[in-house]
């Protein structure tokens, strides 16, 4: 008789008493047809919920259990639902998904809407930004915002305003207005967002203040969409602003060899003098460089911890030399001539510019930076 390892010893395992075991279950649903086994980092719970109310409310569970569906999830659903018709015996369907770090409790109240069953999330308090996140994160991740539109006008009802000054949480009431589908929050806290945003040369975060007095924080609750659409319009409001300056640094660029006729005529020296061209581009090199202007880039680097709001008044005191026209025995001599101030044009007016800076973003449509 040959010798049997497994008949001779048995590995150490784990006494039954000490394995963790999932909560007991949470009824959602009474007669649902699937025990949804949660699991997140501190426990599991199972819950008894409905197949229908998963799939009708949840792209996320549409996609797994759905008709079309080419998951193992949906095979196994299938066959479950075809021998429980052919038993006709009452038995759930289990059902293992993993939260990780997300709320249980958020799940919790999330099925219950999911389900439209009572629930006990119904004040407007805002101190609630901390409960109305973790279930924005769940919503998100299950791709079921649509269904707490009602609900979210119940708990997001006071003045836009309030949110917008709640900077500690901004990035908070970002995705919590993203994925509870309310514009105006959303409209608000982004313009506000745009505004108080900055980076730093050496980080691939995005920071912004939290305070009059300079403290910052980084956009860590905000959907990485939202949050690159951001720094993409904050580039573009930056280029915006700046656009005069670049044009006559453009036009003076090599300058004096490629200097030509063809030079818009905004930005030239009206009598074509040598000097007035030099100062006029001297000026506008100068202020790209003391604002930081140039070397955009994917990580915004330019004009690093300085925020629009910061910004707008800094660009509406930019000035050119306003000195008297000068001749000097008919030789050469830097001349600027004052008729030939660049803030004269309507097509540069970087004072207007930045003086509305602030107005004009009053005036974007931010929706556009929703995925």
């Amino acid at each position: 008789m040959s010798w049997n390892p497994s008949s001779e010893f048995t590995p150490p395992s784990t006494p039954e008493k000490d394995k963790p075991k999932p909560n007991p279950g949470t009824i959602i649903n009474l007669v649902g047809d699937i025990n949804l086994e949660v699991k997140s980092f501190n426990g599991t719970t199972v819950y008894a919920v409905s197949s229908h109310q998963l799939i009708d409310g949840s792209k996320f569970f549409s996609k797994l259990l759905g008709g079309g569906s080419t998951f193992a999830e949906a095979t196994a659903f299938k066959a479950h639902i075809l021998k429980k018709s052919q038993n006709q015996l009452f038995s759930r369907f289990k059902l293992t998904i993993d939260i990780e770090e997300k709320s249980q409790e958020a799940m919790t109240t999330l099925l219950q809407i999911l389900h439209g069953k009572p629930h006990s999330l119904i004040s407007d308090d805002i101190r609630l930004v901390d409960t109305w996140y973790k279930i924005a994160r769940l919503a998100d991740y299950f791709d079921c915002g649509g269904i707490f539109e009602d609900w979210a006008r119940i708990w997001l009802k006071l003045p836009t305003a309030t949110y917008e000054s709640d900077l500690q949480n901004l990035d908070k009431w970002i995705l919590i207005s993203e994925v509870f589908r309310n514009p105006a929050i959303f409209e608000a806290v982004t313009k506000q967002a745009l505004l108080l945003m900055f980076t730093k040369k050496d980080s691939e975060e995005v920071f912004w203040k939290v305070s009059q007095t300079g403290n910052e924080d980084v956009f860590t609750a905000t959907s990485p969409g939202v949050l690159s659409a951001l720094v993409r319009k904050r580039e573009d409001l930056i280029k915006k602003f700046a656009e005069p300056l670049l044009a006559i640094a453009k036009h003076y660029e090599g300058y004096p060899k490629t200097l030509t006729t063809s030079t818009q005529k905004t930005y030239r020296c009206r009598l074509s003098k040598d000097g007035c061209d030099m100062l006029i581009s001297g000026a506008a090199r100068y202020w790209i460089h003391q604002l930081s202007l140039t070397e955009w880039g994917e990580n915004c680097g330019s004009t690093a911890d300085v925020t629009l709001q910061d910004l707008a008044p800094q660009l509406s005191v930019i000035n050119f030399p306003t000195w008297t026209d000068v001749t000097y025995n008919g030789g050469y001599a830097p001349v600027y001539h004052s008729s030939c101030n660049p803030l004269l044009a309507e097509e540069f007016n970087v004072n207007k510019k930045a003086t509305n800076v602030l107005k004009d973003l009053v005036g974007l449509n931010l929706l556009e930076l929703r995925p």
